[in-house]
């Protein structure tokens, strides 16, 4: 069979569901803002911090997951911590208080930190051949759960049904993936040993991939940062200063991750025919670009436009870096997926605190720091390609050197 057949992504849905439920989970809120803030006595300033109690939590549940592989196989791993997040889901169904979401979307996250690196891991693992492939369809998952999520909320919003039904439905597609890793996954997961501990030093012995590791986390930083407040605060922001209604302001939301999708697929096809750095600097101009309109448009046609090719711009940041990086390290896997997603959980958490504090001062400037951050990445992304020509040449040549030496002693 060949390793890029379409029964062998068809193995993958449960991990690609796994980043659906993520998605899907993290998105309810951001169309719904006010209401979850006037519903709870609480500010919408305040509300949005639950993002950051979240990532907070998934950035410990990310350190932790590599060292419960030690332990466990990754099947067992999934089983288990779905289980654990029932109750969590639950209490956020009836609970009134603000201090209860804080704690519940803490542990949650630390859940969701745990399934994410894991789920990721499976796939940068896969059997297929072309990583970046398997990557983009699995955050293509990840963009349909944004997609679908707002549509929900903001629906349930305008119909006058309490919003904490929401979390029935991932309790409902919970329940889904465990079946299918129990009936798709179980076989894979059960031929693969469960992994010994290897050392940092074997991990990381290499100074010019250390390095380019290094490049990629910072971008993962500020490119986290900026889709973070376009995904979280962009509703709001529309609502306040644009005076858009709550369904306007999560359509403004799905449109952005129309635009996410469809640039993943479109990347995941491009990935064969194109190199990594040159999408990437092209997909972050065109985030610039995008943001700019965004920002300075007032007129509703543009900003839809606009939000759509920002979404097309970040479609494919996060999963060429990922499939990228992770391709210069092939022992600890799930250490090096841990690292290159610790930045963006920071990004992700400190993007709710930025926002507020920004946005009490100046409204406008909340949004229109993300043509700041996407800057930044456009100049690294340029640095990484650049570093990397120059670094895989240069490793290329020492084993063509250490080659030639070996069969010459040889002789």
């Amino acid at each position: 069979m060949k390793k890029n057949a379409v029964i062998n992504y068809f193995f993958e849905l449960p991990n690609f569901l796994a980043l659906f439920i993520a998605a899907f989970y993290v998105s309810l809120i951001s169309p719904i803002l006010i209401e979850i803030s006037n519903s709870l006595g609480s500010t919408v300033e305040n509300v949005i911090l639950l993002i950051s109690y979240h990532m907070v939590g998934a950035l410990f549940g990310s350190i932790l997951s590599p060292f419960l592989n030690r332990k466990l196989k990754r099947i067992n791993i999934f089983i288990i911590f779905y289980i654990a997040l029932l109750p969590c889901l639950i209490i956020l169904s009836f609970a009134s208080n603000i201090i209860v979401f804080f704690i519940t979307y803490f542990f949650a996250g630390f859940i969701f930190g745990i399934i994410w690196i894991q789920a990721n891991t499976n796939m940068i693992e896969s059997t297929l051949e072309n990583k970046d492939s398997v990557v983009n369809t699995g955050h293509g998952f990840y963009a349909i759960g944004a997609i679908i999520s707002p549509i929900v909320s903001s629906n349930f919003v305008k119909s006058g049904i309490d919003w904490r039904y929401l979390y029935y439905f991932v309790i409902f597609f919970i329940i889904i993936n465990i079946i299918l890793f129990i009936t798709l996954r179980r076989k894979i997961d059960n031929i693969s040993p469960i992994h010994k501990t290897v050392s940092l030093k074997i991990v990381f012995t290499n100074k010019k991939t250390n390095l380019y590791l290094f490049l990629t986390v910072i971008i993962l930083f500020f490119y986290a940062t900026a889709e973070a407040i376009v995904v979280i605060w962009s509703p709001t922001f529309f609502r306040i200063l644009k005076h858009f209604d709550v369904q306007s302001a999560g359509l403004m939301l799905t449109i952005l991750w129309i635009g996410v999708l469809s640039g993943r697929l479109l990347v995941g096809f491009l990935s064969y025919k194109i190199k990594t750095g040159y999408m990437l600097v092209i997909l972050a101009l065109l985030s610039i670009i995008s943001l700019i309109f965004l920002v300075y448009s007032d007129i509703k046609f543009i900003n839809y436009l606009a939000i759509l090719f920002a979404g097309f711009g970040f479609s494919g940041i996060i999963p060429l870096l990922l499939s990228s990086a992770s391709s210069f390290f092939p022992k600890g896997k799930e250490i090096i997926m841990t690292i290159l997603f610790l930045m963006p959980s920071a990004g992700y958490m400190s993007a709710p605190h930025l926002t507020r504090y920004i946005s009490q001062r100046s409204m406008f400037f909340s949004i229109a720091i993300t043509i700041f951050f996407m800057g930044i990445v456009l100049v690294l992304v340029t640095i990484r390609m650049c570093y990397r020509r120059k670094a895989l040449k240069k490793m290329n040549q020492d084993y063509t050197n250490h080659f030639y030496k070996y069969r010459k002693r040889e002789v």
